[in-house]
């Protein structure tokens, strides 16, 4: 990512991210994109799987674009999308 952008050339990565990485001192990613405004609202139906019947689902989508600090070395600037489902039923992971 860094090598894309000393050339001025893009790079497409998605990735799932699983840890609530710090921005900054005082700036979780998390929180970063919780206090964005919703960009879209999505419904689908989840397929059912072994012990689960099938289900509709809602997701917000958010964005934010932001910086990832690296040690020693300048930023990697990325753009978060997230889609978090909304009133999940209880006894269920969100989608």
């Amino acid at each position: 990512m860094q090598r894309s952008k000393a050339l001025n050339t893009p790079a497409d990565w998605l990735v799932r991210a699983r840890h609530n990485r710090k921005l900054s001192a005082d700036e979780t990613l998390w929180d970063s994109v919780d206090k964005q405004e919703v960009m879209s609202r999505v419904s689908f139906i989840k397929p059912r799987k072994k012990g689960e019947k099938s289900r509709q689902v809602q997701q917000e989508i958010k964005v934010l674009r932001c910086t990832f600090p690296v040690k020693g070395k300048e930023g990697i600037e990325v753009t978060l999308v997230q889609a978090k489902e909304i009133n999940p039923p209880k006894g269920t992971k969100a989608t």
